[in-house]
C-alpha cells in the first residue's frame, strides 16, 4: 500500500464522515440541554454577570409621588480548559497489507466524534454527582439557599428533597420508583412540582417557575415514561376508587418524554438508582448550569499534505482539542427530588 496524497485524502475524507455521523448519532438523546445554557466564551476566564429581581408596584395615594427600586447585580465565573486526545500512526502501521493502520484511524475518530459530543453532558453530569458550590457560596443541591443569593433577608428556599424530616423548604422524600405505588408516584411528583412552584423572588412575588423537564436513571425510566404518558391510573391518584383518567394530571405537571441519564445512576459515584431530577425555566438565559464554550471541538487532519512531505514523513498524527467550561448558576432551575 502507497501512502500518497489520494490514500491519504479519501481516508480522511471516511473520517470526516465518521466523526459527523458519531458526533450527530450521540447528540440526539442528549439531555444536558434541558438544564444548561451554551454561552460562546471569548476569554480564559468568563465572568457571568446577573441582576437580582428589584421591580416591584409601589402605591402612591392620589400621584405626585416617585419610588425608584435599586438594581443589585451578583457575578460568578468560569475558567475555560483545553481538553484534547491524539493518534499517531507511522508509516509502517498505514500501509501494512493487514489494514490495521486504518482500522485503528477509523476507530478512534468515531470514538472522538462520540466523546466530544458526549462531553458537555458528562460535565454536567460530574457537577450534579459532585454538587459544587454556587454563587451564594453554598453546595447546589441544598435547604437553605438564600432567595436574594446573598444572605437570609428575603428568605430562604430548597432545591433538594430528601429525608423524613420536612420544613418549609423540603417536603421530604418524594419516590416515583417501583417501591411505590403508580398512584403514589403520581401524587409525590405532584407534591415535587407543587413545592417548586411555591418559590418567590427576592420582591415578594411568585417566580413562576415552569417544570419543563424528568431527567431519571435509567431503572426509572420506563416508570417515568408511564407516569406522563398512562392514559389512567387507580383511582387513589386522585383520592378515589376504581381507575382515574390521568390526562389532565400529567398535562398540569407540563412535562415532555423524559430523560433517561446514564450517567446518574448508581453505577457511577454519588448516582442513585431512586434520585429523579426537575428542570425548570421561568425567562430569558435563566439556567441551572452554563457551558462555556470558548473553542469548540475540531480534529486536525493531514490532508493538504504533498507526495514530498508524506515521504519525510515518519508518522501521521491526528488531533482533537476544545476548550470549555461549566459553571454552576441558579439552583432554582434545577431541583433534585431523592427517594429516600
Amino acid at each position: 500500500m502507497i501512502i500518497d496524497p489520494a490514500f491519504l485524502g479519501s481516508l480522511e475524507s471516511n473520517m470526516r464522515v465518521l466523526f459527523d455521523q458519531k458526533y450527530s448519532a450521540l447528540n440526539a438523546d442528549a439531555w444536558w440541554r434541558v438544564c444548561t445554557y451554551e454561552s460562546t466564551s471569548r476569554s480564559l476566564k468568563e465572568i457571568v454577570y446577573f441582576a437580582l429581581e428589584a421591580a416591584k408596584l409601589h402605591r402612591g395615594g392620589k400621584g405626585g409621588f416617585k419610588s425608584f427600586d435599586e438594581i443589585r447585580y451578583l457575578n460568578t465565573a468560569v475558567e475555560n480548559e483545553y481538553t484534547q486526545s491524539g493518534l499517531e500512526l507511522t508509516e509502517a502501521e498505514l500501509s501494512d497489507l493487514d489494514g490495521n493502520g486504518v482500522q485503528s484511524a477509523t476507530k478512534w475518530i468515531g470514538e472522538i466524534g462520540e466523546l466530544t459530543a458526549h462531553h458537555p453532558q458528562q460535565m454536567l453530569a460530574d457537577a450534579i454527582l459532585g454538587n459544587p458550590a454556587t454563587y451564594d457560596n453554598l453546595s447546589y443541591f441544598n435547604t437553605g439557599h438564600f432567595t436574594n443569593g446573598v444572605d437570609n433577608v428575603d428568605g430562604l428556599y430548597g432545591n433538594d428533597f430528601f429525608g423524613t424530616v420536612l420544613s418549609a423548604t423540603n417536603p421530604g422524600k418524594l419516590p416515583i420508583d417501583l417501591s411505590v405505588s403508580l398512584d403514589v408516584a403520581a401524587v409525590n411528583l405532584t407534591k415535587a412540582i407543587g413545592q417548586i412552584k411555591q418559590l418567590k423572588t427576592p420582591t415578594g412575588y411568585p417566580r413562576k417557575l415552569r417544570v419543563k423537564g424528568l431527567i431519571v436513571p435509567p431503572m426509572m425510566y420506563a416508570r417515568a415514561v408511564q407516569l406522563v404518558a398512562a392514559s389512567f391510573l387507580p383511582g387513589a391518584a386522585v383520592g378515589g376508587g376504581g381507575t382515574a383518567d390521568n390526562k389532565p394530571l400529567a398535562a398540569s405537571w407540563g412535562l415532555g418524554q423524559p430523560y433517561s441519564a446514564d450517567e446518574l445512576s448508581s453505577s457511577f459515584p454519588g448516582g442513585s438508582d431512586t434520585t429523579y431530577y426537575l428542570a425548570t425555566e421561568w425567562s430569558g438565559e435563566e439556567s441551572a448550569f452554563i457551558y462555556s464554550n470558548r473553542q469548540p471541538f475540531a480534529v486536525r487532519y493531514n490532508s493538504g499534505m504533498t507526495d514530498a512531505e508524506l515521504e519525510r514523513a515518519d508518522k501521521l498524527q491526528w488531533t482533537c482539542k476544545g476548550r470549555n467550561g461549566l459553571l454552576p448558576l441558579h439552583p432554582y432551575n434545577l431541583f433534585r427530588v431523592q427517594g429516600v
